[in-house]
């Protein structure tokens, strides 16, 4: 497998003053492993600061471990070029991460750039997430967030948190997961929030059976409970298609 440790890092990055029209001219990034390591403040990033949207980073892999305070993978724009892709994919039967505390996925914007994707998919089989690492999507300018995307048969986040947020007047990105099967178990959150003027994002969570337990939470928020009272923009809707019988089940002290 890969393993990144002490601080190592893999990265893209463009600072063009023109838009790259053909996609081979973008710094993608293509790892395909068996496992993937991350700890001790290691990144992955794709990152552009001019004109040409960031490139994106494909990791084929069963299983992505990040462990250790910002052990990241990121894509970020700071210019008004888009940002790049995270796309995490696997043939097998398990796509899992284990993400430790303080590590995560995350797309930035602090421009005019749209925030970029974070795809993690897993169609035909189960997306397991676990641990209390975080994928974010943040916007904190003008520019609209990315987007995060989970799927898989079976979707399961065990502790993780999935969050959008927006501090400027951009909209903050949706937030979506699809799967026959969705579990959020143990404290695990998926949340969008404004404290900016810029709309909240949406939640979608759609599949048969959506069970919620101890403690799990789906929440969109406006405004900033440790500020000063602001206008902001509205909160972003959230929209739960279960459509199997007994299809939606709250555990313990889980919430919507």
């Amino acid at each position: 497998g890969l393993q990144l440790s002490q601080g190592s890092r893999i990265d893209s990055a463009t600072s063009s003053s023109l838009p790259f029209l053909l996609d081979h001219d973008l710094g993608h990034i293509t790892i395909t492993s068996p496992h993937i390591s991350l700890s001790g403040g290691s990144t992955i990033t794709a990152q552009t600061s001019g004109a040409a949207r960031g490139g994106t980073l494909y990791l084929n892999t069963p299983w992505l471990q990040q462990q250790g305070d910002k052990s990241l993978i990121t894509t970020a724009t700071s210019g008004y070029g888009d940002g790049g892709v995270v796309a995490l994919f696997t043939p097998s039967s398990l796509l899992s991460l284990d993400l430790g505390a303080g590590s995560g996925i995350s797309s930035e914007t602090s421009s005019s750039g749209n925030g970029g994707q974070i795809l993690l998919t897993n169609p035909s089989a189960a997306l397991s997430i676990r641990g209390p690492g975080l994928i974010t999507a943040a916007a904190s300018s003008s520019g609209d967030g990315g987007s995060i995307s989970l799927s898989g048969s079976t979707v399961t986040l065990d502790q993780a948190t999935v969050s959008a947020q927006t501090t400027g007047t951009g909209r903050g990105g949706a937030i979506s997961l699809s799967g026959t099967t969705i579990n959020l178990l143990d404290h695990a959150k998926v949340t969008a929030q404004t404290s900016g003027t810029g709309r909240g994002g949406k939640i979608s969570l759609t599949g048969n059976t959506i069970t919620l337990s101890d403690g799990a939470s789906i929440t969109t928020r406006s405004g900033d409970p440790n500020a000063a009272p602001a206008a902001t923009g509205p909160a972003g809707a959230i929209v739960i298609t279960a459509n199997g019988p007994n299809s939606l089940h709250q555990i313990g002290r889980a919430h919507v």
